[in-house]
């Protein structure tokens, strides 16, 4: 990135299954954190499931990307049985390693 700082955001997205990304219009945003090695977002975004699924299946998919790089820097896919509903999580996550391969 120009400054070599990441401007970051982060992208949620259900899917049925955990091989299977979410659909990009299904995705919501976070803000975006400018030019940020260890951005922090206190932000509550709210995630309903598609009105076809009743029960709890499938994935929430987390990514972190970077504005100015069309690769993520980080993805991940929780099980939606993790989640109990109307409880808030708190999620804190550590990169294997930044775009110049040194560990984040």
């Amino acid at each position: 990135t120009p400054g070599g700082l990441p401007s970051a955001y982060v992208e949620v997205g259900w899917s049925l299954y955990e091989q299977t990304e979410p659909d990009e219009y299904t995705k919501i945003m976070s803000v975006l954190v400018e030019k940020n090695r260890h951005p922090h977002w206190n932000q509550q975004l709210l995630f309903n499931n598609p009105s076809e699924v009743i029960d709890l299946s499938g994935f929430i998919w987390i990514t972190l990307r970077d504005k100015n790089s069309i690769a993520p820097i980080e993805k991940f896919a929780i099980p939606l049985d993790y989640f109990i509903p109307f409880t808030p999580v708190h999620l804190e996550v550590h990169c294997r390693s930044g775009a110049d391969g040194d560990s984040t």
